[in-house]
C-alpha cells in the first residue's frame, strides 16, 4: 500500500524514517483572520491565523493565547509567564472575541498594542503601559473597531545601534520615517477596509487620539477637524478586504509607504434573493434573482496587484495632520501572497541615495495535488529628484527568484550591516529522512536558513546557512511559518504550526563564514545591545555555553569592552553596563549543569561583579543623602544599612587577603605567592607566581576589587564615606531615641568589625595610585575574567602585605564572632543568612510585593512608600545603578 504524502514510513526504528510534505502542510501559512468585516454567515468559515509573536528589547516574548483573548508574556531566560490585564469588554464577554491577531511592542518597551477580532461584534484595540516592573502592565486606552486590523507599526523610534562583526565598529543608524515631537507614543495602523489610522499620545494627554485617511484615494485629515472617512462601496454581492499589508520606513525620509494586497469575498444572499420553492408545481423565477445568481463568481481569489500609497505627516505647530497619496500599483502573478515586507538601506558610499525595497513571497498551489512552488519578487522604491513630478516615487522591479528545491516558508528583513541590505529566507525541504542514529535526538533538520542579498535575491556568500530544526518526536514536517528576529539578532522565535499542533521553538541566526567562531558576532551583538540599552540575555546565554571555557568567555567580553571603550565615551553608566554583562554571563555559567569546581569558580566570579555594583549603589546612597559635610538625618537608618553592608564586604575581602597572602608569603625564596586551596577536605599550597598563565591563576575573584582601577576607586570611596558617616554620627547629639539607637548600632558595627578604617584608607590610596599605571587592556582583561590577571599581581604583592603587617586588621575579630564562642549548644544548626534588599542593603522584610532582578537575582521591596530611603534616591538606584539589568519582575 502506498503511503500518502506527509506520512512516515512504517519501518519504525529498524529502518530510516522518511517523510514527504504535502500541500496541506503549507496551506495554513496563507490563511488570515477576516472575522470583523465578513458577514456573520461567513464568519464561521474562516480559520484563525497563527498567533502573533513579539520579542521585546527586554528579552520578553509576547504571544497571544491560542484560544482566549489574552496576551501572555514569557521571559526568554526562564519558563516563568505572566498575563496582561484585559480591557473591560474582554473581561465581561470573553467568548465574543478571538485570540489577538496583531501584537506590537514599542522600541522603548514602554507600550504594547494588540487587536482582538470579534465574533459577530466589533473588534477591540488596546494599548498597555508598562510600569517599573517588566511584568507590570496596565490598560492605558482601548476602543472598538468595526473594521479589522492587518498591520501595526510604531513611528518615531530612536536611532538604532549596530556593530559590524568584521570591522568591529559600532554605527548608529539614521532615523527611520517621520518624527513627531508632540507625541510620546505614535503608531500607524492599516485596517481591512483600506484605511490608515494614526494613533498618537500627546504629551500630558489622558488618552490616545486618532486620525484616519483612505489608502484608495488622496485624502487629508487634520487634528480636531470633523471628518468621517466613508468606507468604499461594495460591488455586487462581494466585498473587498485588505488581507496583507506592509509599512515601509526609510532612512532620511519623512514619508511612509504602505503596501497592501486585497481579496474579494462574497456577501450573503438576502432572503428575497433565494428562489421560492413550491411542492405543488413549477416555480416562477424572477429575472432580478437570476441576475444576482449569475454574477456570483465560483471562486474569489486574491487580486493580482499590490497597491502602494504614500502617507505624509505634518505638524503645523498647533495641529497634526495626516495625508495619503496613492501610487501606481504593482502587477504581480496570480498566486497566494505569503510574506510582504519592506527593508531599508541607509545612505553610504555605494548607495548615496539609500533605498527602500519591497520583498514579496508567493505560494502557487496550482491544482492542490503537490507541494506549492514559491517565488520571491523584489521591487525598489526611489524618490524622484524633482519635487514637482506627478509620481513622487519610481517603482522598479529589481529581481525575481523561484525556488525549485524547496519551499520558502518565510522571508524576514535584517538590519543593515557593512552597508549591505539582506533578508533571511527559511527554505523547507519537500521530503526528508530521519536516520536511525538520530531517532533519540531532540531535534532533526527539516530545512535551512539562507541570507539573501537585496536587490538581486542571490545567496550572500559571506554568510553561512544553518539548518531549521524541529522536534524529532515524530518524523514529518510541521509547517514553520511565523518568524521573528530577536532584538539583538542572535536568535529567533519560530512558531511551528500545522493542521494538528502549534509550538514555539528557538533557532540561531546565520553568521558570517569568515568568522572562525561565534566570538566576533557575539561580541558585536553585545556591543550593539549595550549601546542600545537593550537586554543582553539572549547573547550572554550563548556566551556562557558549557562548551566555552572561561578564557574563551573572557576573550568575547574583552573584545566587546575594547570596542566600547574605543568608540564610546567611558562613563560610570557605561562601565557598570560592562560589569553587568560579566555578572550575567558568569551567573548563567554557574547555573548550567557543569563540573562542580567550574560552577563554584563561575559563582565566585559573578559574585565579585555583583559586589562592584553594590559598592557603586552604596556610594550613590551616600552622595544623594549628603548635605555638605553633614548627612540627611531623615535617611539615617538607610545610611546605617549601607554602612553595615560595606563593613561586611570589607571583612570578607580582608579575610581573603589573610588566607591568600599571609606575612610569610612575601618572603618565600622563589618570590611566588601561595594560596591555601582546600581540595577534598585537605589543605594544599598552590603556587600562583609570576609564571602562571591566566588559565591557572587561582587568586580569588574578590581580589579584583584591589586590582582593577575603577573597582578599587569604588572601594576607597565606600570606605571614606563610611568613615565620614561614623564621625558624623559620633559627634551628633541624639535628638530622639531612634537616632540614639541608630548611632549605637553603627558605632558597634564599625568598632567591633576588626578593620581600622582610618589606617586602611592610606594603604588603599597608595594602591590606587600604583595601579593607575596599569594598562587599559589589562584592566579590561581582568574585568572580563572577573579576577586579577598575572600582570596585576605585582601591585597586590607590594601593597596588600602592608595591610597584614600593620595594625589595620584585628584577625581575631575578623575570624571569630560572638556566636562562634557560644558553648553548650552542639545540636544547634547554623542560621541561614538573612536576605538583604539589593537596592537599600537593609533586611528584606517582605512587607510588600517582592521584586526580582532578572540579571542578578537580587530582591527588593516593591512598595517604595514604606522604604526609609527617599523615593527619588530609590528610583534612581532601581533604574540606573543596580546591575545595569533590564528591569524588575514581581
Amino acid at each position: 500500500m502506498k503511503l500518502p504524502p506527509g506520512s512516515p514510513s512504517k519501518g519504525k526504528l529498524k529502518e530510516d524514517s522518511s517523510w514527504n510534505a504535502g500541500w496541506y502542510d503549507f496551506y495554513p501559512a496563507i490563511e488570515y483572520p477576516r472575522r470583523s468585516v465578513l458577514p456573520p454567515s461567513l464568519d464561521s468559515l474562516t480559520k484563525p491565523e497563527l498567533s502573533p509573536v513579539e520579542w521585546s528589547n527586554s528579552s520578553i516574548i509576547f504571544t497571544g493565547h491560542g484560544t482566549r483573548p489574552v496576551i501572555c508574556g514569557r521571559y526568554y531566560s526562564s519558563s516563568k509567564q505572566f498575563v496582561l490585564p484585559s480591557p473591560p469588554p474582554l473581561q465581561t464577554e470573553p467568548d465574543s472575541y478571538g485570540p489577538a491577531s496583531v501584537i506590537s511592542v514599542s522600541p522603548d518597551d514602554e507600550w504594547l498594542f494588540a487587536y482582538f477580532p470579534g465574533h459577530n461584534v466589533e473588534g477591540v484595540c488596546c494599548f498597555w503601559k508598562r510600569g517599573l516592573e517588566l511584568d507590570k502592565w496596565t490598560v492605558r486606552d482601548w476602543w472598538t473597531s468595526p473594521s479589522g486590523l492587518v498591520k501595526a507599526e510604531w513611528i518615531g523610534s530612536g536611532r538604532e545601534w549596530i556593530c559590524d562583526p568584521v570591522t568591529q565598529k559600532p554605527i548608529r543608524l539614521p532615523y527611520r520615517g517621520p518624527r513627531i515631537a508632540i507625541s510620546t507614543a505614535t503608531m500607524l495602523l492599516v485596517t481591512e477596509n483600506h484605511q490608515v489610522i494614526l494613533c498618537y499620545f500627546r504629551q500630558n494627554a489622558s488618552n490616545f487620539k486618532m486620525l484616519t485617511c483612505s489608502l484608495l484615494k488622496q485624502s487629508v485629515t487634520v487634528e480636531n477637524a470633523t471628518k468621517t472617512e466613508p468606507s468604499p462601496p461594495n460591488e455586487l454581492n462581494s466585498t473587498r478586504i485588505c488581507t496583507t499589508a506592509a509599512i515601509g520606513l526609510s532612512y532620511h525620509e519623512s514619508s511612509i509607504i504602505v503596501a497592501t494586497r486585497s481579496q474579494r469575498y462574497p456577501l450573503p444572499l438576502t432572503v428575497t434573493q433565494f428562489n421560492s420553492i413550491e411542492v405543488g408545481g413549477p416555480t416562477e423565477r424572477d429575472e432580478t434573482q437570476l441576475e444576482v445568481l449569475r454574477n456570483i463568481p465560483e471562486d474569489y481569489e486574491e487580486e493580482c496587484t499590490i497597491e502602494l500609497c504614500e502617507v505624509l505627516l505634518n505638524f503645523t505647530g498647533v495641529q497634526l495632520a495626516i495625508g495619503t497619496r496613492p501610487l501606481p500599483p504593482i502587477q504581480v502573478k496570480d498566486a497566494r501572497l505569503k510574506d510582504l515586507n519592506f527593508t531599508a538601506r541607509p545612505k553610504n558610499n555605494q548607495t548615496p541615495q539609500g533605498g527602500l525595497y519591497l520583498v514579496a513571497n508567493f505560494f502557487d498551489f496550482q491544482d492542490y495535488t503537490s507541494v506549492p512552488t514559491t517565488n520571491i519578487e523584489c521591487y525598489s522604491l526611489l524618490r524622484q529628484p524633482r519635487p514637482d513630478s506627478p509620481i513622487p516615487w519610481v517603482i522598479t522591479h529589481e529581481s525575481s527568484r523561484t525556488f525549485d528545491a524547496g519551499i520558502v516558508g518565510f522571508v524576514v528583513p535584517c538590519r543593515p550591516v557593512s552597508g549591505a541590505c539582506n533578508v533571511i529566507a527559511g527554505v523547507y525541504w519537500r521530503s526528508g529522512t530521519q536516520p536511525r542514529s538520530l531517532a533519540k535526538s531532540k531535534e532533526t533538520p527539516v530545512g535551512s536558513l539562507h541570507i539573501l542579498s537585496i536587490p538581486n535575491l542571490t545567496n550572500d556568500d559571506e554568510w553561512e546557512s544553518l539548518p531549521i530544526l524541529k522536534a524529532s518526536d515524530k518524523p514529518g514536517l510541521d509547517g514553520n511559518f511565523l518568524f521573528l528576529l530577536s532584538a539583538v539578532l542572535t536568535e529567533k522565535p519560530l512558531l511551528q504550526s500545522s493542521l494538528w499542533n502549534t509550538q514555539t521553538s528557538l533557532q540561531k541566526v546565520p553568521q558570517r563564514k569568515l568568522q572562525i567562531s561565534n566570538g566576533p558576532s557575539l561580541s558585536a551583538a553585545l556591543v550593539a545591545a549595550i549601546l542600545s540599552q537593550r537586554a543582553t540575555t539572549d547573547i550572554t546565554l550563548q556566551i556562557s555555553h558549557h562548551s566555552l571555557s572561561s578564557n574563551v568567555i573572557a576573550d568575547i567580553l574583552n573584545q566587546s569592552f575594547s570596542v566600547l571603550d574605543e568608540h564610546h565615551n567611558i562613563s560610570a553608566r557605561a562601565w557598570i553596563q560592562q560589569v553587568g554583562a560579566c555578572l550575567e554571563t558568569y551567573r548563567l555559567k554557574a547555573s548550567r549543569p557543569t563540573h562542580e569546581r567550574e560552577r563554584e569558580d563561575a559563582d565566585a566570579r559573578w559574585q565579585a561583579a555583583h559586589d562592584i555594583c553594590s559598592l557603586v549603589a552604596c556610594n550613590l546612597i551616600f552622595d544623594e543623602c549628603r548635605e555638605g559635610d553633614a548627612f540627611n538625618t531623615d535617611a539615617v537608618w538607610q545610611l546605617v544599612d549601607a554602612s553595615i553592608w560595606v563593613m561586611a564586604f570589607l571583612e570578607k575581602t580582608m579575610k581573603e587577603c589573610i588566607l591568600l597572602w599571609d606575612t610569610a608569603s612575601s618572603s618565600r625564596p622563589d618570590g611566588n605567592f601561595y594560596r591555601n586551596v582546600k581540595v577534598y577536605g585537605l589543605t594544599r599550597t598552590t603556587s600562583v607566581g609570576p609564571s602562571t598563565p591566566d588559565s591557572n591563576v587561582t587568586v580569588s575573584p574578590n581580589m579584583l576589587h584591589f586590582a582593577h582601577p575603577q573597582a578599587l576607586q569604588n572601594v576607597l570611596d565606600a570606605v571614606t564615606n563610611v568613615k565620614k558617616f561614623r564621625e558624623f554620627l559620633g559627634a551628633l547629639t541624639a535628638r530622639s531615641e531612634n537616632s540614639q539607637i541608630a548611632r549605637d548600632v553603627l558605632i558597634d558595627q564599625i568598632d567591633c568589625s576588626g578593620v581600622d578604617l582610618g589606617g586602611l584608607i592610606p594603604i588603599l590610596t597608595d594602591l590606587r595610585d600604583s595601579i593607575q599605571t596599569v594598562d587599559a587592556a589589562q584592566a579590561r582583561r581582568s574585568l572580563a575574567l572577573c579576577t586579577p590577571i598575572q600582570d596585576q599581581l605585582q601591585h597586590l604583592k607590594t601593597h596588600l602585605p602592608k595591610i597584614l603587617q600593620s595594625k589595620v586588621l584585628d584577625k581575631s575579630k575578623i575570624f571569630l564572632k560572638p556566636n562562634d564562642l557560644l558553648d553548650g549548644l552542639p545540636g544547634e544548626q547554623p542560621r541561614k543568612p538573612q536576605v538583604k534588599d539589593v537596592v537599600t542593603k537593609s533586611l528584606l522584610l517582605k512587607r510588600n510585593t517582592t521584586l526580582l532582578c532578572l540579571r542578578c537575582g537580587g530582591q527588593t521591596e516593591g512598595g517604595q512608600e514604606d522604604s526609609r530611603l527617599p523615593r527619588e534616591v530609590r528610583t534612581k538606584l532601581s533604574l540606573d545603578l543596580d546591575c545595569g539589568g533590564s528591569g524588575w519582575v514581581a
